[in-house]
């Protein structure tokens, strides 16, 4: 997957570009995706999508669920061919809706366009699709309006997400997501307490992004390729009087040494709350049965593959 700066002028070929804010690629804006490489494939031309790869302090959400490492991510998995990209700042945020387009259109050979029939764009969120459909046929690009996806008659979105997540539902989220939620980043160096008493953990950072509902999870842990069973505390760890949020993870049958590293962590079941136990080894009995309700559940993921 190409990956290009809107400012930076890329004709070379013809494209169909999905807009939108693509903040987490859940059902919603998959369905967008699906029907920009449709029309792509139909005009001979290379689908695109367009989002944001950060945004200046002013302008983050405490909501937002993946960062750009993890959209380009799921983009890519989608067979996305170019991720066209700005940075949210007040520069961009103060282009109206016609310099918006002009740069698009100067910059990219754009035939064709797919957005959502709640699509704004341009400064305060002034124009909507009539005048995006106005534009457009000034330069023969088809645009295809497509009506949002509703869960129980609400909208799909980022924000419905981001509250089902930090409620910690992870069976609904994951479904609105298209797959399960994940985090895809390095992993940092911790106290290594579990590796102390037998039960090694890796901590991941986690950006400055939504922090989901604290507990413990059954994960899928990604690496090199491969799939391993595992569990992950959100949050606190009480029983050494540790009160920073981490996200940390038991691999099972893992021997990987992976400082540095970038892995996936997908949460498929969130299995309890987090409890001050009274020794190490309580913790570490808890850890194992947790670990086997994950293993389980690995199991019947991958018999369903």
């Amino acid at each position: 997957m190409e990956i290009c700066n809107v400012f930076q002028i890329n004709r070379k070929e013809p494209i169909v570009i999905a807009l939108g804010f693509f903040d987490c690629v859940h059902i919603g804006h998959r369905k967008l995706i699906d029907e920009t490489k449709l029309l792509a494939n139909e005009l001979k031309a290379k689908s695109a999508v367009f989002t944001f790869d950060n945004r200046e302090e002013k302008y983050k959400k405490a909501n937002e669920i993946y960062n750009f490492a993890e959209r380009e991510y799921i983009l890519e998995k989608l067979n996305v061919d170019k991720t066209i990209y700005a940075t949210l700042n007040n520069d961009f945020a103060s282009l109206n809706g016609q310099q918006f387009l002009e740069l698009l259109f100067k910059n990219f050979n754009i035939v064709g366009i797919v957005c959502g029939s709640d699509y704004r764009y341009g400064k305060g969120a002034s124009c909507g699709t009539s005048e995006l459909a106005e534009f457009a046929a000034g330069f023969n690009a088809r645009v295809i309006i497509e009506n949002f996806v509703t869960y129980e008659g609400e909208k799909v979105s980022t924000t419905m997400l981001s509250d089902i997540l930090t409620y910690g539902d992870l069976s609904i989220a994951n479904k609105l997501l298209g797959e399960p939620y994940f985090i895809l980043n390095k992993v940092e160096s911790n106290y290594k307490r579990g590796r102390k008493f037998g039960c090694p953990t890796i901590n991941v950072h986690v950006d400055k992004k939504l922090k989901i509902k604290n507990g413990v999870y059954a994960t899928i842990l990604e690496y090199d390729g491969k799939k391993y069973a595992s569990v992950t505390n959100v949050g606190t760890k009480p029983t050494f009087n540790d009160d920073n949020f981490t996200v940390e993870t038991h691999v099972l049958n893992f021997n990987s040494e992976v400082y540095g590293e970038t892995v996936k962590i997908s949460f498929l079941k969130y299995l309890r709350e987090i409890k001050k136990f009274s020794d190490e080894n309580e913790l570490k009995s808890q850890i194992k049965r947790d670990a086997e309700i994950a293993l389980k559940i690995l199991t019947e993921e991958m018999l369903n593959d």
